[in-house]
């Protein structure tokens, strides 16, 4: 798994996350590991902070059509809790 770090804001970090082998509780299991448990994650030690799920969003894939070839690349902004999270912290209105 790879990361990187976009921001720095109120205890809090934005992270940017791709996978390599798309193993169940992959980014999970691993921020936890740290002690940087992801937003929301009870389970594994994340902290509810007004959002009744993890704090995991796919901003974007990228994979072939699978009976042309092409490459698809979909997008998604975030949902309206990661949103209100997300500007609860300070990253309101950044691109992502």
């Amino acid at each position: 798994m790879g990361t990187f770090v976009k921001k720095h804001l109120n205890g809090f970090s934005l992270v940017r996350v791709w996978l390599e082998t798309g193993r169940t509780h992959q980014i999970r299991l691993h921020f936890c590991s740290i002690g940087c448990p992801v937003v929301g994650d009870e389970l594994y030690g994340g902290r509810p902070e007004g959002i009744s799920r993890q704090a995991l969003h796919c901003w974007r894939v990228r994979l072939l059509h699978p009976t042309d070839g092409r490459v698809l690349d979909l997008t998604s902004p975030p949902p309206g809790d990661m949103a209100a999270l997300l500007a609860k912290i300070g990253t309101a209105g950044r691109k992502y």
